[in-house]
């Protein structure tokens, strides 16, 4: 059976847009009842995109551009992406290549297990100067190419602490200073085997690799009503405690079971930091929300009144 396209081209009232209305029909000259539309702009002349920067990214959102992690190491989960303006507002589509490495080195979420051992995540492989070229274009014109350098050091030179989230799949070794800091009523990605009126929990360690050094500025809350019954906690980890020379210490991050549903954004959040007072830049930000959907947490229920202090 044939097709045939019948576009209808609209020009706008105020602005130089149009827009095109895909219609077909069938060879019996039967119409379908519904259409495709899509819209776009007429222009005499195009703005060059500009790639103004490559920034790190974090969980959740990026660092500012030209802000740096403390150290950069081999085998740390890491991912950085182009910051891009179209002065037309038109769509860019980026493009990056590793263009330079050193001798054996990789930038791969696949590390072969002699590199990085019982780790995972995209990682340096290899100590040493990585270069990537990212490329852009709103498919009239391209930007300029951008360079965007990474120097990675060796572990024999490492320094400061060394965090680590600790799964079933493996370890994954995180820049400080860290920061998990998801958009407000995100349900917790954490562990979707368990309800959310069980407690769940994370295992980190961190490592002291070239001195003593001391946990300060501990702080813990539920980040939306400050419930005692809702506040979460650390395993294995105090204001003041002190990480010995070459030695780790491994905590944990425990949110509450939330029994019930108390509000109608039906989400609880929680937040866990800390400094290490030598370091103070070496801050670790830990929140996460628990939030009801129809899909994973249908068992919950309404709280009743003063059910939750």
């Amino acid at each position: 059976m044939g097709t045939a396209i019948d576009p209808v081209i609209e020009p706008g009232v105020a602005t130089p847009s149009y827009t095109a209305r895909l219609i077909v029909s069938d060879d019996r000259g039967l119409y379908a009842r519904t259409y495709s539309q899509d819209d776009g702009l007429a222009k005499v002349s195009n703005a060059v995109p500009e790639i103004r920067s490559v920034v790190w990214a974090r969980n959740w959102g990026r660092r500012s551009p030209g802000e740096d992690y403390f150290q950069i190491l081999p085998c740390m989960s890491l991912l950085h992406r182009p910051v891009v303006v179209d002065p037309d507002g038109d769509e860019v589509f980026t493009h990056e290549e590793l263009v330079s490495a050193p001798d054996g080195g990789e930038f791969t979420s696949d590390p072969n297990s002699e590199d990085c051992e019982d780790a995972y995540g995209l990682v340096f492989t290899k100590p040493g100067t990585y270069t990537f070229r990212y490329y852009a274009t709103d498919l009239i014109d391209d930007a300029p190419e951008y360079d965007f350098v990474v120097q990675v050091e060796p572990l024999s030179q490492a320094r400061g602490v060394r965090l680590r989230s600790i799964s079933s799949r493996g370890s994954l070794w995180r820049p400080m200073p860290y920061e998990n800091i998801p958009p407000y009523t995100t349900p917790s990605g954490l562990r979707w085997d368990l309800s959310a009126t069980e407690e769940q929990s994370i295992q980190w360690s961190m490592t002291a690799v070239d001195a003593d050094y001391t946990i300060e500025n501990v702080q813990i809350r539920h980040i939306n009503g400050g419930l005692a019954s809702l506040t979460p906690w650390f395993e294995g980890l105090a204001e003041g405690q002190v990480i010995k020379k070459g030695a780790s210490l491994n905590f944990r991050t425990w949110l509450p079971a939330v029994p019930c549903i108390r509000t109608d954004d039906k989400a609880e959040g929680f937040h866990f930091s800390f400094n290490i007072k030598e370091l103070p830049e070496l801050s670790f930000i830990y929140e996460n929300w628990v939030g009801a959907d129809d899909g994973t947490f249908g068992d919950w229920r309404q709280c009743e009144a003063g059910e939750l202090d």
